[in-house]
């Protein structure tokens, strides 16, 4: 079976889907990184993963606007829902650091503490935390998650950088409807 998610490994979408998979005791899962929710549809829709897993809202941040905009429920529908826990990280190559990038989400989600303890450092969206991440410069921080900076071999700077400490997000999983 091909799990299609948001994002790439170490994304907030992949930890959610790991967990899902084993929470539901399935087995045998491809797990294929889609960046976009609209890539996790599209695939979907045409057959080329068998479920898609998005993320369609947080308690600090609100709906999820690139996954509300994408989705027909003419063509697909919902089989599971679940709650993860957000803990965003601050993470860098080094100390030297000029701007922080993440996904619009997260930045939404640490916006207070990022102006609070970072004053004059801009923000800059990117199209997932774990992506920001691997592609991130020398002169760049990331909002993202542990096992993100872990992965892609970055420092920690700053841990929880929430503005919430109850921060969490539902995913959905979905399956393409028959059509019989």
């Amino acid at each position: 079976m091909k799990l299609g998610y948001q994002g790439i490994e170490g994304s907030y979408s992949h930890i959610a889907a790991e967990k899902i998979i084993d929470k539901l005791k399935i087995y045998d899962v491809e797990f294929v990184g889609l960046v976009t929710s609209e890539s996790v549809y599209e695939n979907l829709v045409r057959g080329k993963i068998d479920i898609g897993l998005c993320a369609i809202s947080n308690n600090t941040a609100g709906i999820v606007t690139e996954t509300e905009e994408v989705i027909n429920y003419d063509k697909v529908e919902k089989i599971y829902e679940y709650e993860l826990k957000i803990e965003h990280n601050l993470y860098a190559r080094t100390n030297d650091f000029v701007k922080i990038v993440s996904h619009s989400q997260a930045l939404a989600q640490c916006k207070e503490k990022i102006k609070k303890i970072y004053k004059n450092i801009e923000t800059q969206e990117k199209k997932d935390t774990a992506i920001a991440a691997k592609e991130l410069r020398r002169d760049e921080a990331v909002l993202c998650s542990t096992k993100a900076g872990e992965i892609y071999g970055l420092n920690l700077i700053h841990k929880n950088m929430n503005d919430n400490e109850e921060n969490a997000t539902k995913f959905m999983l979905f399956k393409r409807r028959n059509t019989n």
